[in-house]
């Protein structure tokens, strides 16, 4: 599935994929572990509603996303929501954009992973 296909069934609202205002599983998975604020990436963040709940609760979020129109969102919400997320653009893995430049991921850059989907 190419960028198009993302972006145009987020531009349609045909995301059966969304989690709602969040995903709901995360406030008992980081209860019940005990995971404290760290760095976090979600591969494949989508509109970035479960990373803006994460960077709301003190983590400090990247989300990665395929679909440009998308990250565009996540970010729109970040902003209303009052909190900061680096929000990349590319697949997984590979390069990603960050403004002009293009680089990697260090495999070292995070304390937790998430991936809904």
């Amino acid at each position: 599935m190419g960028v198009n296909y993302w972006d145009s069934s987020y531009e349609s609202g045909r995301v059966p994929w969304d989690p709602g205002p969040y995903d709901g599983h995360l406030p008992s998975i980081v209860a019940d572990h005990g995971i404290a604020p760290c760095r976090v990436v979600d591969i494949g963040c989508g509109t970035g509603k479960s990373l803006v709940w994460l960077a709301e609760h003190g983590f400090d979020c990247t989300g990665i996303e395929i679909a440009p129109t998308v990250l565009e969102m996540a970010d729109e919400l970040a902003r209303s929501r009052g909190v900061e997320c680096e929000w990349l653009y590319g697949s997984f893995p590979g390069g990603f954009r960050d403004g002009a430049a293009t680089r990697a991921i260090d495999d070292n850059s995070f304390e937790l992973a998430i991936d809904r989907g």
